[in-house]
């Protein structure tokens, strides 16, 4: 199930400790966009809480486009329907079309800038988004 079903920003899988599952296991749409994690998990059933629910927030690393050798750690703040946002610096290079990766091996994409507001006491608020749309997920994949 996925919203308008259930509450947004929230999966209800068919899958769960019967089959594996375990709270805290990363929930990927695509095979490589990290969307969630499992949040609960019963006998035949799991909820995932997506990374973008207004309640969360994460450690990401901001890859702009016009030097991607040059990640930049920023915390983002879920918004709700699969929106995020995030302050950095103003001078930073972030750009809309950047990617927003978790850090490490992993190196999953969880979201993608939307767009860059600039202000003018020097820093930049990022609008982004999961690179996929919740409302139109029919799978998922959890990993351990």
């Amino acid at each position: 199930m996925r919203p308008p079903a259930i509450p947004y920003d929230t999966l209800l899988i068919d899958a769960g400790v019967k089959d594996g599952i375990a709270e805290g296991d990363l929930v990927y749409a695509g095979g490589s966009l990290l969307i969630g994690k499992i949040s609960a998990a019963g006998g035949r059933d799991a909820r995932v809480m997506l990374f973008s629910a207004p309640e969360g927030s994460l450690e990401l690393t901001l890859i702009p486009s016009a030097s991607p050798a040059s990640g930049i750690p920023v915390s983002v703040t879920g918004e709700g329907g699969g929106s995020f946002t995030a302050e950095v610096p103003a001078g930073s290079m972030a750009a809309a079309g950047d990617y927003l990766k978790l850090p490490g091996i992993d190196d999953s994409v969880v979201a993608r800038v939307a767009r860059v507001e600039r202000h003018e006491d020097g820093t930049a608020r990022l609008h982004a988004h999961l690179p996929i749309n919740p409302f139109e997920l029919r799978y998922v994949e959890v990993w351990k």
